[in-house]
């Protein structure tokens, strides 16, 4: 098998179902039965085996799947479109309920940047994350919950969660995990300014709030870094960020968000991480806050992400593909620390 050939598919694939637009190397295709099935397998691992059925229609017929395995992905994505359906229910009568009890929560990630995607529904949904920052309405939110006998577990001391229907929401009462008292400070400020400068943030045809466009990228790479250096993380939410980048152009603070990845010390990841929405996912490079910095590479990056798939799980069919070993956690942070440091 070529290794590099079925990766380049892959990746053109996720471009053109991502971002709608036809396929940008044809000669990787067609592919073989077993070249399919690791395709399929990194998708699911990764979790974005929508935008890669996507990415699929733009295939000349000669070069398709078989229809074995195009049934299994099918069925995958009618049943992410059919949980799509049910968070979104969800979601409408949780803003129901918060009205009633006056209070007032902030989607974050998941759904919330959902309908930014050409086909949102083909985006794998997961937990329902509201934030609160006023920390009052938290507790109101939790009193009432409590009263109507739904069992409330306490994840963090900034956040706990519960089951609405068959979703699993999380409420969460600070909008960054700081990695330094420093960062945390710098943040927190940050924050206060946005919202108070620029209020939440609708988007058009939507019911709820959600960040202010500026503070919303900064929230999202933020968590990338975050999972990235605890156990890995995929590309699903490398995507979110590349269609907040783009769908939000023009309406995001590029300075301000410049100014902010310095002041907390992440610029070096933020520019890894830029070449490789550009590089790997397909984000024109001017859609970014500022250009990318010659020199800067981020093939390390795609290969960990790859071979540890979404939140670290990580699987061993991909081994052959990267020609590396298992990644063991414990090392991982220092590794990673050592990478960006690099650039």
């Amino acid at each position: 098998m070529d290794n590099d050939r079925v990766l380049e598919a892959f990746f053109c694939l996720l471009k053109a179902g991502l971002w709608s637009t036809p396929i940008s190397q044809t000669s990787c295709f067609p592919l073989d039965e077993k070249e399919w099935l690791v395709i399929f397998d990194i998708a699911k691992n990764q979790t974005v085996e929508g935008i890669i059925y996507d990415g699929i229609q733009k295939l000349d017929l000669n070069t398709l799947p078989k229809r074995e395995l195009l049934l299994k992905w099918v069925v995958l994505i009618n049943n992410t479109e059919k949980r799509n359906e049910e968070m979104i229910a969800c979601i409408d009568e949780q803003i129901q309920f918060f009205d009633k009890i006056g209070v007032s929560g902030i989607l974050l990630k998941g759904q919330g940047i959902a309908q930014l995607y050409s086909n949102p529904n083909r985006r794998i949904c997961g937990d329902i994350d509201w934030y609160f920052n006023d920390s009052n309405d938290s507790q109101v939110l939790w009193k009432e919950l409590h009263k109507r006998g739904i069992k409330l577990h306490r994840s963090t001391i900034n956040s706990f969660d519960f089951k609405w229907r068959k979703c699993d929401v999380d409420i969460h009462i600070k909008l960054f995990d700081a990695f330094s008292p420093i960062a945390k400070y710098k943040l927190e400020s940050k924050e206060i300014q946005e919202l108070l400068r620029t209020g939440s943030y609708y988007f058009e045809g939507n019911s709820y709030k959600t960040l202010p466009p500026s503070l919303n990228i900064l929230q999202v790479n933020l968590h990338i870094l975050k999972h990235l250096l605890m156990y890995g993380i995929g590309l699903r939410q490398f995507c979110d960020s590349a269609v907040l980048y783009d769908k939000l152009y023009g309406k995001y603070d590029n300075k301000w968000l410049e100014t902010t990845y310095k002041d907390v010390k992440i610029i070096n990841w933020v520019e890894i991480l830029h070449h490789f929405l550009v590089y790997y996912i397909g984000l024109s490079e001017d859609k970014l806050p500022f250009p990318l910095r010659k020199g800067i590479t981020s093939t390390w990056l795609m290969k960990d992400v790859i071979s540890t798939g979404n939140f670290g799980h990580y699987d061993n069919a991909f081994a052959d593909i990267l020609n590396s070993k298992i990644i063991v956690r414990k090392h991982k942070g220092k590794r990673l620390w050592y990478s960006f440091k690099k650039f």
